[in-house]
């Protein structure tokens, strides 16, 4: 047994030396870095978290056509590649070039206590719990498209749905147990609902008119029977997974979408994808995104407040003039506030000021402290 610990240890050492080569292979190719190159920008990754936050914003730079690179110490670099989500780091570091004192860096993004360091930067904060105060900054980005899709650049491609209507009300997406674990901080810290709770408080209160389909086949047959009963209908998708095209082609053909919290944070991935399709926003007032308005969505304090708006919708909520009007809005709203485009104006702007510093609202855990 003592011997089957050395070998682990010495296992251990040798992947961290081979990860301390590699970062030092990095340096080696820095110091061959082009000077002239322009629209760089520098990640410090130094104190953050290596997870889908930091891809997030990669991915927002280097799809609006910035040249991205990363700043962090060998120990941290060889401990993020060691522990941590794998895919994520990988993804990051085989993008990214390593920093070089060569390169004239627009503006640098990092943790709050790095920020001293750089003359122009952008300072992440992830204290979801606060972000009711500052959801009309410029750089409120709590979360976006899943980082799958935002790899993918298929933000046009999800503008071109068309605003069809077959499905009432909808909710896609994992349902399972990690997303009812969290029960007292969702209460206590974000004053929220779990996705659990959420949905079966729907499941029974509105038992005669959700349909909650097993698989993609009964869902496919039940939308195509020519019945068209599925419009006054809260359509429940937790026992099966959509994915890609079948994903987002039911989002659109949506009208209403059931915001529910993620599992660690009251932020999910498919509020700003619905709301990229035109499917409007049923949320708890406590999930903030800059531009909701009585135009364009709606919002409720607590379970007995869903129930009376969800009867109002299905009693009166499906006039074809008044919901594609507003899901014309609510697809306006994402492309004004979240889009790659209004990013790329953000930064335009605050590039082109004599501002030092910005903060860019992130939900929670990218900052390691």
């Amino acid at each position: 047994r003592e011997q089957g610990r050395i070998m682990v240890k010495i296992k251990v050492y040798f992947k961290k030396i081979l990860l301390l080569f590699q970062y030092g292979y990095l340096v080696f190719l820095s110091l061959f870095s082009k000077r002239e190159e322009e629209n760089c920008v520098l990640m410090d990754l130094s104190g953050l978290l290596i997870n889908r936050r930091p891809v997030q914003v990669f991915l927002q730079l280097r799809n609006t056509g910035y040249r991205v690179y990363f700043r962090i110490s060998p120990r941290e670099y060889v401990n993020s590649r060691y522990y941590g989500g794998e895919d994520y780091r990988n993804f990051l570091f085989e993008k990214m070039r390593l920093f070089s004192r060569r390169k004239h860096y627009d503006v640098v993004f990092c943790a709050k206590e790095r920020a001293p360091l750089y003359p122009k930067r952008i300072v992440f904060d992830d204290n979801a719990p606060a972000f009711g105060k500052h959801c009309e900054g410029h750089f409120f980005y709590p979360i976006l498209f899943h980082p799958l899709k935002l790899r993918a650049k298929r933000e046009l491609e999800w503008a071109s749905y068309p605003l069809d209507t077959k499905i009432g009300m909808v909710f896609i997406g994992n349902n399972g147990e990690a997303y009812s674990v969290n029960e007292e901080t969702f209460h206590q810290k974000y004053h929220i609902e779990t996705r659990s709770e959420v949905i079966d408080f729907l499941a029974q209160r509105f038992s005669d008119v959700v349909f909650r389909p097993e698989n993609k086949e009964q869902l496919t047959q039940k939308l195509f029977d020519g019945t068209n009963d599925l419009l006054r209908k809260i359509v429940i998708v937790d026992r099966f997974r959509l994915d890609g095209k079948d994903y987002n082609d039911t989002l659109s053909i949506s009208a209403y979408h059931l915001w529910t919290s993620g599992y660690i944070q009251p932020f999910c991935h498919n509020q700003a994808e619905s709301m990229a399709c035109g499917c409007i926003p049923i949320y708890n007032e406590s999930i903030c995104f800059p531009g909701l308005t009585e135009e364009n969505s709606y919002s409720y304090k607590n379970l007995e407040e869903l129930a009376c708006l969800v009867q109002k919708i299905l009693d009166s909520g499906f006039e074809k003039a008044a919901l594609l009007k507003k899901r014309a809005a609510i697809r306006e709203n994402y492309y004004n506030n979240l889009s790659l485009k209004s990013f790329e104006e953000k930064m335009r702007s605050f590039l082109s000021s004599d501002e030092k510093e910005e903060i860019y609202y992130i939900c929670s855990r990218i900052n390691a402290g």
